[in-house]
């Protein structure tokens, strides 16, 4: 079976089609501004990553990893 041919432009990130003139489909937009939000949050030092499991824990000076992987240590 042949696509069917639709003329409206694909997602960038992930290939779905999305309306005219935009590069990005509405979930992957979405997702990206939380990714900014969560970016912007751990610039302005209010949020931390865990360096063994990416957790999220709230920004503690020279803190590098969360309670669940501290306490395994």
């Amino acid at each position: 079976m042949k696509a069917k041919k639709t003329g409206l432009p694909l997602c960038g990130w992930c290939g779905r089609k999305v309306h005219y003139r935009t590069r990005v489909c509405e979930a992957c937009d979405t997702h990206y501004e939380v990714l900014r939000d969560l970016h912007d949050r751990i610039m302005r030092k209010e949020l931390s990553i865990c360096e063994t499991c990416d957790t999220f824990f709230k920004y503690i000076p020279q803190k590098r990893f969360c309670d669940e992987c501290s306490r395994e240590r």
